[in-house]
């Protein structure tokens, strides 16, 4: 699995890309950053912690296109055979999963 931390510092118009192609991509993210997410696997699901706003059309189980708050920050994330999870980071137990069943 890849663990791929992002801290809310991150300047505006970064872009960060997490590729693996067999294997898990686990992204944290701080509660109050604001992304634009791109992420696609071929076999595997795509889930969440932060509210996503579809943009492009796009959104299925393998494909998610979409802008959380100011969608500052791009992150492309990508995986032919595993999960793309974003998760909320939390100072106190490391981080805070999706919730169960939750999918974008």
């Amino acid at each position: 699995m890849g663990l791929a931390p992002l801290a809310a510092e991150r300047p505006a118009g970064g872009r960060y890309e997490f590729r693996s192609h067999s294997g898990d991509v686990l992204i944290r993210l701080a509660n109050d950053i604001g992304f634009e997410l791109a992420a696609e696997t071929f076999s595997g699901e795509i889930e969440s912690a932060f509210p996503i706003t579809p943009s492009g059309g796009r959104v299925s189980q393998g494909e998610v296109h979409g802008v959380h708050r100011d969608g500052s920050v791009l992150i492309e994330a990508s995986t032919f055979s595993g999960d793309v999870t974003v998760a909320k980071e939390s100072r106190r137990r490391g981080f805070i999963p999706p919730p169960p069943g939750f999918a974008s």
